[in-house]
């Protein structure tokens, strides 16, 4: 079972609405972006169980019978709905002319009527990848019409989606993290919206351990760079005349730095005797790479 189906059992597993106005709602939100044509509504649920339950629904909601057809489509089980319901198909027809809000034209009488309508609505145009793999939540409308009407009200809602055309009508999607959380969240679809938190949360800890290992790859490299050219350059200066008039201090750190070519500056500052600072090693160190860079120039 794919991501996208569980996150709509998740709706249907909720009780039915109670109020007549929020059940009403509902069964428009399931035709609302269906294939129409002469009140007659065509759709298509991806999977037998809650094709059944979405068919009984509208059978007892729109007092029709609702022609079932199990089908199979790239090895996934589907069930084709087609019922008639020239009320519903007015209404859908009268709103695609109208600029009222859907809401309004659809009846909607308490503010839960917004939530089911657009449950309804995702149960059967609806879809949302696995967030292990990417992150989409996408509306798949029939036309124009139905996909500004659909967008106005997700608007209304504090969702905004973005829309693309494609062969098969215009989509709203939604790739945005939070929108798709807010989204989720309005629509009460806890088990889904926690899948996406947890999904978030564990990404974010995988990149900060990244983050913390290449930081050590990066400090572990600079390390070694550097005490490769500290040690080039106590090897230009032995192997001249300068080796003997080099400050017994630069000496004693030319030695130490020989000997101890893996330690950090700090490990080898507190090897001198007596300890020095890191600054002041960085400081010795820095100067007798000056001095070979002069004695090769020179050369």
């Amino acid at each position: 079972m794919s991501f996208s189906q569980e996150c709509k059992i998740e709706f249907w597993e909720e009780e039915p609405p109670k109020k007549p106005c929020c059940r009403r709602a509902l069964a428009q939100g399931l035709l609302f972006c269906a294939q129409v044509q002469g009140g007659v509504f065509r759709l298509n649920i991806p999977s037998e169980e809650l094709g059944g339950r979405v068919a009984a629904f509208l059978e007892k909601q729109l007092h029709t019978t609702v022609r079932v057809t199990p089908f199979s489509h790239v090895g996934n089980a589907y069930t084709a709905l087609e019922l008639v319901s020239r009320a519903t198909y007015a209404q859908f027809q009268r709103a695609d002319m109208s600029d009222l809000p859907l809401s309004r034209l659809l009846g909607f009488d308490c503010e839960a009527c917004t939530r089911y309508f657009l449950r309804g609505v995702f149960i059967t145009a609806g879809s949302i990848t696995d967030p292990a793999k990417t992150r989409h939540m996408e509306f798949s409308c029939r036309d124009g019409a139905t996909a500004r009407l659909l967008s106005e009200l997700l608007c209304e809602v504090g969702v905004p989606p973005l829309a693309i055309k494609r062969k098969n009508g215009t989509h709203l999607y939604y790739k945005n993290s939070m929108a798709m959380e807010d989204l989720l969240s309005y629509l009460h679809a806890n088990r889904t919206l926690f899948a996406l938190i947890n999904n978030k949360i564990e990404r974010e800890i995988r990149n900060e351990e990244n983050r913390a290992t290449n930081c050590v790859a990066q400090n572990i490299q600079k390390a070694v760079c550097a005490a490769s050219e500290h040690i080039a350059a106590i090897g230009v200066l032995r192997s001249s005349r300068e080796w003997d008039k080099l400050p017994e201090a630069l000496r004693e750190t030319a030695e130490l730095r020989t000997q101890n070519p893996d330690s950090t500056l700090a490990e080898l500052a507190l090897l001198h005797n007596p300890p020095i600072t890191k600054s002041g090693l960085n400081h010795r160190l820095k100067k007798m790479i000056q001095l070979a860079r002069e004695l090769q120039a020179e050369n």
